[in-house]
Order: structure tokens, then sequence, then C-alpha cells
């Protein structure tokens, strides 16, 4: 399996209150991330070696799935080795990273979707403290990092980037209380996902923490493929997440993040 060399893994253990972050052009970043930039090669596949499936560590049930070759969901140890191997061999098999969870010094939670990438150079992060959040994210953004998902802890927020050549012009992240009944929850993320949208600001990630979700949003330059999102909420015990994303993207729709709750697996879905 290829290890990629511009992996930044951080781990933090502080506590605080989050905050709904925000921001734009106009800030100047304090820390300058990772460089896209064409410097060094991301690594390559050997041509006597093809891309072999990696080592089983999806807890998806071992079910007939109606679009298990479009998307897989693994979950690794809270260390850097392991994510490396699992990322970078799924992205050499055409999946690109499309929503994460965090326990800080236990697991990390990908979910991928059959999306290739050219450029398969990624970053995971953990930035923190609270009142360099700003900063940093928008550091990334500017330096030509994606979020794909992210998910906030006591102290700040862990994402996963990916290299794109679109401008960001600016992003906010909005949180929303979580109800007791569902189906409320699940209405007030829609208006807040609409009310987004009319302002040109498109949903590349949910997260929850605090009896809160996050909402990430980003407005670009160019508005994504099938910008109508719907939020879609799945019992947490076990197999009802699996099955249904699996409904949802055989019907077309393509996940965009995912949030963990005690009772429920929140996914919002693009078409």
């Amino acid at each position: 399996m290829l290890v990629m060399r511009n992996l930044l893994f951080l781990v933090v253990f502080m506590v605080s209150v989050v905050p709904a972050f925000s921001g734009g052009r106009s800030q100047e970043p304090t820390a300058q991330p990772p460089s896209p930039a064409p410097t060094s090669q991301p690594a390559q596949s050997q041509e006597s070696q093809p891309p072999q499936e990696p080592e089983a560590t999806s807890p998806r049930p071992a079910i007939s799935f109606l679009a298990q070759d479009l998307w897989d969901f693994v979950v690794v140890p809270y260390e850097t080795e392991t994510l490396q191997a699992q990322v970078n061999a799924r992205l050499e098999l055409g999946f690109q990273p499309t929503g994460i969870h965090v326990i800080p010094g236990e697991s990390i939670s990908v979910l991928f979707s059959r999306i290739p990438l050219e450029d398969k150079r990624w970053v995971f992060a953990a930035i923190e403290p609270l009142n360099e959040v700003n900063a940093e994210f928008e550091a990334y953004l500017r330096a030509g990092w994606l979020p794909q998902d992210l998910s906030v802890f006591q102290n700040g927020l862990h994402t996963l980037f990916t290299v794109s050549p679109v401008e960001f012009l600016s992003w906010r992240v909005i949180s929303v209380p979580v109800n007791a009944d569902i189906a409320l929850t699940l209405d007030a993320l829609s208006q807040v996902g609409l009310s987004q949208a009319k302002e040109n600001h498109f949903l590349y990630g949910i997260s929850a923490f605090d009896n809160q979700i996050q909402l990430l949003f980003l407005a670009t330059e160019i508005e994504p493929a099938g910008s109508q999102v719907v939020f879609r909420a799945f019992p947490n015990d076990g197999n009802s997440p699996f099955i249904g994303i699996d409904a949802m993207v055989a019907d077309g729709a393509l996940p965009a993040g995912f949030a963990v709750l005690d009772r429920w697996f929140i996914v919002p879905f693009y078409f």
C-alpha cells in the first residue's frame, strides 16, 4: 500500500466550547499550511504492482448492497500509518473521501464515494485552538485545499482536505440545535441549507458536538454539480446507516459528510 509524504496529523487534548466559525478572502492567515503546489509528486502505484484492495476494516454488514461498488466506509485507529494506508489504497481504486468522524485518541471513520481524483494528494488535520481555527482553516483553503467534511471536537475541528483547482470566496460553519424530535432537526437543517444556497454557499461538511449539529458551507467560483441537498437520518444501530446510505447512492445521491448522534446517523446527500 502506498504512503503519501504530505499528511499532516496533529493530536490535541484541550477543553473549550465550540462557537460558529466563518471566513472570507478579506482575512489574512496566520500560519502557512502545506502547499498543494507540485513541489513533490504524489505517490504513484508501480506498474508491476496494481493497487490491491486494502485490508478489510469496513464495518459494513456482510450483505449484498445495491451500490456496494460506489461507496465504502472504514474505521481505523487514531494514528497515521493505518489512515495513510487505507485512504491511499482507496484513492488508487478510484474512491474519494466524502465524510469523516473522529473520536480523538480513539478512532477515525471515513466515508468514501467512487469519484476518481487526478491529484491524489491529501491532508488530515486537527486545527486548534479555537481562537486560531478561522485563520488556520482559511489558510488551507487559500493554499488550494478543499475540505471533505469536518469533525468538531472540544477545542477545534478535524478535517480531511483534498487538492482543488477551484478558488473559494468565503466559508462559514453554522450550528443547529439538536431537537428531541429528529424530524424537526432534519427540517431545521434543510432550512439552513436552503437559506445558504440562496447566498451561493453550499454544504461541504457536517458534524455533531455538544447537542449541536455543525454545517460547513463554502462559496466558490463554480457552483457544485448537483447542488440540491437533502438530509436523511438513519438509526444508529449498526447496520441501518449503511443500508440507508447504499439505497440513497443507488438512487444517484452523493454523500456530503455524516454526523453521529447517540441515536441517529445523519447524512446529507447531493442530487
